[in-house]
């Protein structure tokens, strides 16, 4: 179902620069409370740190695509919108399936999974 482009192109992915064990996982929603909750609740569990998040710019998208490899992804929803977890692999960034795992079940605790992928 997803790809790295179609993640790229039609998501908005946000990451943490602060914590190298979350290199190249992202989150996606388009909704910003749902963005500020998630982050905050990663930030209570330990896997987020304080430095403010990034986006995945436009002009950033094709360079993103080049480089990273799609892992898996995760749907969730969240009162009427969708929250996606992405775990992405990259050369100089690999992604921890430690750290992911724990996002994983932060969030399956906190919200209604709908797909895996």
């Amino acid at each position: 179902m997803y790809t790295t482009e179609t993640l790229i192109d039609k998501h908005e992915l946000w990451f943490d620069t602060g914590d190298m064990l979350n290199g190249s996982l992202y989150v996606s929603t388009c909704d910003s409370d749902i963005l500020d909750r998630v982050i905050s609740m990663f930030r209570k569990s330990g896997l987020w740190s304080d430095a403010p998040e990034s986006q995945v710019l436009a002009t950033q998208k094709e360079a993103y695509k080049a480089q990273l490899i799609f892992v898996a992804a995760i749907e969730y929803r969240v009162v009427e919108e969708k929250l996606l977890l992405v775990r992405f692999n990259h050369p100089k960034y690999p992604s921890s399936t430690e750290r992911w795992r724990s996002w994983s079940n932060a969030c399956d605790s906190a919200f209604e999974r709908i797909l895996n992928d």
